[in-house]
């Protein structure tokens, strides 16, 4: 006598479930990249925006510095000894700026670094 080949219901269900799960992960992979990607793109566009308001400020400041110095063409007297320490102070300015521009370009590289490392663990 043959035995006949029945599945017991709860090796079904598993499997089933096991499925589901599976086909459920899938979605949501695909959804977490296309997540990742908008916001390392964003992160990217507010870094370019910023780093064009950083340029923009220091053609401003140098334009101001120039104008300054122009005005003061001749002379020596107290006037121009306290522009001459203001121009000094844009200047410092202008470095700070430079040097926080460069700093946040070094810090935007870093995070696109991990970025990708992070987009390459989930593929």
């Amino acid at each position: 006598m043959s035995v006949p080949n029945i599945v017991q219901p709860q090796v079904t269900d598993a499997v089933t479930q096991a499925n589901v799960t599976t086909l459920g992960n899938g979605a949501a992979v695909s959804t977490t990249q296309s997540i990742l990607a908008l916001s390392q793109a964003q992160g990217t566009l507010f870094a370019n925006m910023v780093g064009g308001q950083q340029s923009q400020a220091i053609a401003a400041l140098a334009t101001v510095m120039r104008g300054v110095e122009q005005t003061l063409g001749g002379g020596g007297n107290e006037a121009d000894a306290g522009m001459r320490q203001a121009l000094v102070s844009i200047n410092k300015t202008i470095e700070n700026v430079a040097a926080q521009s460069a700093a946040s370009r070094d810090f935007l590289k870093k995070i696109e670094g991990v970025a990708e490392s992070i987009s390459m663990k989930i593929k």
